[in-house]
């Protein structure tokens, strides 16, 4: 996999690199959802439906300008 460009290695690490980067990522996201889950929880559901909605959009957009700015 990866030899006919001759970047085999470079490449194969490069992506081993990014799964275990993506792991512990994973990992702190669960983390902080089992101390911070149960308040968000609450936080969200005490607001109105369009609240609900707006703040949903907004974690939304954040997220797209993150994958634009970090993916390039």
């Amino acid at each position: 996999m990866g030899r006919a460009t001759g970047l085999g290695g470079k490449k194969m690490a490069g992506y081993i690199i990014l799964a275990i980067f993506a792991a512990l990522v994973i990992g702190v996201l669960f983390f902080l959802n089992r101390i911070f889950g149960p308040r968000v929880d609450k936080f969200v559901n005490s607001l109105p439906l369009r609240k609900q909605f707006a703040l949903g959009l907004t974690v939304l957009g954040v997220l797209v300008i993150l994958w634009l700015v970090v993916g390039r």
